[in-house]
């Protein structure tokens, strides 16, 4: 009964997040005006592609936005065809944040076989995109980023052999060219590689060095010396040692409003059960990764919500599979029972859920005119 109860408020919590995202994304997406800097950006690179002009040139600004080619490429089919209005590059961020809700919910279900699980995972990741970036439908480079990039991985994770590498290792080349944080995601595909199977190491590697390195080559001849400019030295100026700006992501987010698929996902690195071994060993990996990019992203001079928002893909997706595990354990004990583990399970996701309502400034939701 208690479990069917909280199952229930697990699938209307999933609701209420998808109606708020809803309305957010359609509040956001009408302004006929650039949000932002990036946003601006965005749209010259489109229109340069557009018009065959040179991609990158010396920047008329003296802090601009470090943008690589990947979402421009893109978006240049819908602006060559629409004409250059932002809602057609805020479409393709938007899209892309609810294919990566998509992808999640695939892969936890797929990893835990609980239906309820794999809804939570992607409205997790809506929940978390809404609150952290307060306007989802802005144009940014890093949802198509992370949709490659977890495609990537479910490719390594499905596809046996060599295949599985050589397509993971072109997905994830493709978003290292379109936010370089997805070079995180190809690190944690090498060492799980590396650790569990050696055999495709090797195709996932070459793949690396063919269209990762020999992309760069190109890209540097092709669109000259202000692409590297963009691509190195904009990233690496822009760090700097910031211990209270980390410390207000890890006690605010990490800790506090992402606490408990935190804290389940640290539990479940204590299991008998090797959590980073074995085929589901990738996301764990993954997880580490995603939370390593987000805590450098806190050192960079101009921190943006969307290049913090990874840690929200990593938890909502290995926090769900982390929960999983832990209840499968607590099931195993003497005494206790399958449904004893579902109900905890079901009840932490609650929980979690409880503490991104209740971090929802009403201003968010219901401005005032």
């Amino acid at each position: 009964m208690i479990a069917n109860l909280l199952r229930a408020a697990s699938w209307l919590a999933s609701a209420l997040v998808v109606a708020g995202f809803a309305l957010l994304c359609i509040r956001g997406v009408e302004s006929p005006r650039a949000a932002d800097a990036t946003e601006r950006g965005l749209m010259d690179l489109t229109t340069q592609l557009v018009h065959h002009a040179p991609l990158y040139a010396e920047p008329s600004t003296a802090g601009p936005p470090a943008l690589l080619p990947g979402f421009p490429l893109v978006a240049a089919v819908l602006v060559d065809a629409l004409g250059p209005r932002f809602w057609g590059l805020r479409a393709i961020a938007l899209l892309s944040t609810l294919l990566l809700a998509v992808l999640a919910m695939i892969i936890v279900h797929e990893e835990t076989d609980n239906r309820t699980l794999g809804a939570a995972s992607g409205c997790l990741i809506l929940a978390g995109y809404g609150l952290m970036v307060g306007n989802p439908a802005v144009a940014r480079p890093e949802p198509l980023m992370l949709v490659l990039a977890l495609a990537g991985c479910l490719a390594l994770r499905v596809m046996p052999g060599a295949t599985g590498g050589l397509v993971a290792s072109l997905l994830l080349s493709a978003a290292c060219f379109t936010h370089p944080q997805a070079v995180w995601f190809a690190v944690a595909a090498f060492v799980y590689l590396t650790v569990e199977n050696r055999g495709r190491l090797v195709p996932y590697a070459l793949g690396l060095g063919l269209f990762l390195g020999g992309g760069y080559l190109l890209l540097s001849r092709a669109l000259g010396p202000w692409f590297n400019y963009h691509a190195w030295d904009l990233p690496i100026r822009s760090l700097r040692f910031d211990g209270p700006g980390l410390m207000r992501f890890v006690g605010g987010w990490l800790l506090g409003t992402l606490g408990v698929l935190t804290v389940t996902t640290v539990l479940s690195f204590a299991l008998p059960m090797r959590t980073w071994r074995g085929p589901g060993g990738l996301w764990p990996c993954v997880g580490v990764a995603s939370i390593a990019a987000a805590l450098l992203a806190t050192q960079s001079a101009t921190p943006e919500p969307q290049t913090l928002a990874i840690c929200v893909v990593a938890l909502a997706l290995v926090g769900p599979i982390s929960m999983h595990r832990v209840s499968q354990h607590l099931s195993s004990w003497p005494d206790s029972t399958r449904m004893g583990g579902e109900g905890m399970l079901l009840l932490v996701l609650v929980l979690q859920f409880v503490a991104l309502f209740s971090a929802v400034p009403p201003a968010l939701l219901f401005p005032r005119a």
